[in-house]
């Protein structure tokens, strides 16, 4: 979606509609074309890629089942309990 508001937004300098488009013009196309190549390069030859050398059924390996997950709260100063992603 950002992608294509650039896109859009980039329309008209494109264009070179105005004064000083001599110098945006070039500047727009540059953009857009390189916009336009590397989104479709990022949404599916990468995850492709990804893929074909991991493997489809590549997980993240899981922690051992005999270590136990434990939670802590601290309390600071005031006596309040901190969150435990702050510890």
């Amino acid at each position: 979606m950002t992608t294509l508001c650039t896109l859009f937004g980039l329309l008209p300098l494109s264009l070179g509609l105005g004064p000083g488009s001599e110098l945006q013009r070039p500047l727009a196309i540059a953009v857009i074309g390189g916009l336009a190549l590397s989104t479709p390069i990022t949404l599916f030859a990468v995850p492709t890629f990804v893929v074909a050398l991991r493997g489809h059924g590549w997980r993240l390996p899981r922690p051992s089942s005999d270590t136990p997950v434990t939670c802590r709260h601290i309390s600071d100063d005031t006596g309040h309990k901190a969150s435990p992603a702050a510890s």
